[in-house]
């Protein structure tokens, strides 16, 4: 997928943080691995579908059963497609004196003042996981940041935890 460029902070947001030291872009890896897998679901699903008809035509009884699974390998398919396009896309610009975000349209923007504490919320399990971190405000509200959704994942996150932490945070193990 091509490199979309961000868009232009807002010049109010501008003057309020200062310029962008670096700006984190959707993760278009993320949305090529989805519609990998989405296409190889929807293809299996349709010859599970069509493998089901031929077999019920044949006999007239049979397993519609491989039909039903079928359709429902091309929903999931076609969903792991579709959904993960359907969102905005956000953009996370790290300031000298604050943070910014876009969704789509709509701009937010936070002063580090504004920051209580940074957090790195990542969830393991068994299996997988789910790396996340987010920053807490002073007024309780929060910003998180999911990898899946955001390019340089890992990057942002050490400098988020380098502007709210201080620069030392970012050298100990588990940064």
């Amino acid at each position: 997928m091509p490199k979309r460029a961000p868009p232009d902070l807002p010049p109010d947001l501008l003057n309020r943080l200062g310029p962008p030291e670096d700006v984190f872009g959707p993760n278009t890896r993320f949305l090529a691995q989805s519609t990998a897998l989405g296409v190889l679901l929807v293809l299996m699903g349709f010859a599970g579908f069509v493998g089901g008809a031929a077999q019920y035509a044949e006999r007239q009884t049979g397993a519609p059963i491989y039909m039903y699974l079928g359709g429902a390998l091309m929903a999931v398919g076609s969903a792991a497609v579709i959904l993960p396009r359907k969102g905005p896309r956000t953009w996370v610009y790290v300031c000298p004196r604050g943070l910014a975000r876009a969704r789509g349209e709509n701009w937010e923007a936070v002063g580090w003042d504004q920051v209580a504490r940074f957090q790195d919320a990542t969830i393991e399990g068994q299996t997988s996981g789910i790396r996340q971190c987010r920053v807490i405000l002073t007024d309780g509200t929060e910003w998180g940041f999911i990898e899946n959704h955001l390019a340089d994942y890992r990057r942002l996150k050490g400098l988020l935890r380098a502007k709210v932490d201080g620069p030392e945070s970012v050298d100990q193990p588990g940064a």
